[in-house]
C-alpha cells in the first residue's frame, strides 16, 4: 500500500515556479537586486539605509534608501507605509527592531507584493532575501539552480505604484 501524498493544484490557481536559490528581482527594470530564496527565514528583508520613521498624514511611514551596487548611482529612495515592527534575532543571539513595510517587485517574469524587514546588509552575502512567507504557494526552491527566472520585467502591470 503506498502512502504517498499528491500535490493537488486548484485550477484556479497558478501551478508555484520552479526557481534557483539565487534569483533577481527588480524594484524597477533597470535596478537588478541579486536576491537569496531562503527557506530558513520566515520574513523577506531587503538592505536600507538612511531609514527614517516618518508621519504621513497622520500614519506612520518609513523612508529609506536601497542602495546600488554601482558606485555611481546612489540607490532608490522610497517612502512606503509602515506595516508594522519586528524583532530580528541576530547570530549573537540578541533581537532587534525593524520596521516593515510592503513592496512591489518582479520576479521571474511576475510581479508580487510582500512583506520586507529594512536593514543595512552590507556585511550580508546578498542584499536581499525572500522568506517563506513570500515564497509559500508561488515558488519552489531548487537548491541546485540559480538564476534561472530571466529578465522578463519591463514594466509595473496597471495599478501597481512605481518606486
Amino acid at each position: 500500500m503506498c502512502l504517498c501524498s499528491f500535490l493537488a493544484v486548484s485550477p484556479l490557481h497558478a501551478e508555484p515556479k520552479v526557481l534557483g536559490w539565487l534569483e533577481s528581482i527588480y524594484l524597477r527594470p533597470d535596478e537588478r537586486l541579486v536576491t537569496k530564496l531562503d527557506t530558513g527565514a520566515r520574513t523577506s528583508s531587503i538592505s536600507a539605509t538612511n531609514i527614517l520613521l516618518m508621519e504621513k498624514d497622520g500614519k506612520a511611514w518609513v523612508g529609506f534608501t536601497v542602495p546600488s551596487k554601482d558606485s555611481n548611482y546612489p540607490g532608490i529612495y522610497l517612502e512606503r507605509p509602515l506595516t508594522r515592527k519586528t524583532r530580528v534575532k541576530q547570530h549573537s543571539g540578541k533581537s532587534r527592531p525593524r520596521y516593515v513595510v510592503e513592496l512591489d517587485f518582479c520576479l521571474a517574469g511576475k510581479f508580487y507584493t510582500a512583506e520586507f524587514s529594512l536593514a543595512n546588509r552590507d556585511n550580508f552575502n546578498y542584499r536581499v532575501i525572500l522568506g517563506r512567507s513570500m515564497l509559500q504557494g508561488n515558488i519552489i526552491v531548487d537548491p541546485a539552480r540559480k538564476f534561472t527566472g530571466g529578465h522578463e520585467c519591463k514594466a509595473m502591470p496597471a495599478g501597481k505604484t512605481k518606486p
